[in-house]
């Protein structure tokens, strides 16, 4: 739906340069086209942030698991040994809190760490660190969870506005029809022929039979229109995400992949059912969230 819209509503700019008769289709359009794209852009974007603040965490978790936990311990046992009192007050059970579990565990030893090191005036500057560190992790987890939270509740804004700027490229489409009824073959000027099939004498906007918006978490994969697709139907994937993507249709879930297409950032494909497949598969074989947006179309 981006590269079709988009196409299409620049050919209608540059028509209704010289052809005001469309002009009101192309303001029409406008408002449903701007909608679609800015929270197009929006999911770009909070993908690209969600995967930088991934990263941070990831940076931020191996130093703690590795060189920090490591030079706070040596600066504890300078002044506390390992079997006294005081450092099992500080780290009851050494360094493996901070190295091994889940990122809110391990970032709460740090917090804790913190708190405990406030006891001791004569490490006061170790504990500004710590705390300084662990705010620092904690304000990064924080953004990314922020853009789970909204991911979550707003799965199906995309769509919505998917379907409402579909719903408006029929309506301009019937009225280009009208304006050029003697004269085709300038419709066909303003779609990109791969969008359009052939009805009769004319060209007409496929209607696509199933439109998804998929989340794909890292390293996963989803079975998609499992026993729906039938041959010669035409898929048009669109990677709307931050990680490449690869897909495959099957005869049946077990089977090994013949054909495996690569999705690359910002692209989008058309996948030709072949013969007795049945369903499609989309992998996410990184570290990062992916988006696609899958449209499903009958056989010419």
């Amino acid at each position: 739906m981006y590269l079709l819209s988009t196409d299409h509503i620049d050919r209608l700019r540059r028509r209704a340069l010289r052809e005001p008769r469309i002009d009101p289709l192309l303001q029409y359009l406008v408002p449903y086209y701007d909608a679609y794209i800015a929270y197009y852009r929006k999911r770009q974007l909070d993908t690209r942030n969600y995967r930088m603040n991934t990263l941070t965490i990831e940076r931020l978790l191996a130093e703690l698991s590795s060189s920090l936990i490591r030079t706070w311990d040596v600066s504890i046992q300078v002044q506390h040994p390992i079997t006294s009192i005081e450092y099992q007050i500080l780290l009851p059970r050494g360094r493996a809190p901070f190295q091994t579990g889940a990122y809110e565990m391990r970032i709460d030893a740090v917090f804790v760490l913190a708190d405990s090191l406030q006891r001791f005036s004569t490490l006061s500057s170790l504990e500004q660190d710590v705390r300084l560190f662990a705010q620092q992790i904690r304000d990064a987890r924080g953004a990314q969870q922020g853009i789970e939270e909204e991911e979550s509740g707003n799965g199906g804004e995309l769509e919505r506005l998917r379907a409402d700027l579909a719903d408006a490229l029929h309506y301009v489409f019937a009225g280009l029809l009208q304006i050029y009824n003697k004269s085709l073959g300038v419709v066909e000027e303003l779609y990109e022929m791969q969008y359009l099939r052939s009805t009769g004498g004319a060209k007409l906007v496929e209607e696509a039979l199933s439109n998804l918006s998929l989340s794909l978490a890292p390293n996963s994969r989803e079975r998609v229109w499992e026993g729906e697709l039938e041959m010669d139907q035409r898929l048009v994937l669109t990677n709307t995400g931050a990680a490449v993507i690869t897909a495959y249709t099957l005869a049946q879930a077990a089977d090994s992949a013949q054909t495996v297409h690569h999705l690359q950032l910002d692209e989008s494909m058309s996948i030709i059912v072949p013969a007795g497949h049945r369903l499609l598969i989309v992998e996410n074989s990184t570290e990062f969230l992916a988006e696609v947006v899958l449209e499903q179309y009958p056989s010419a």
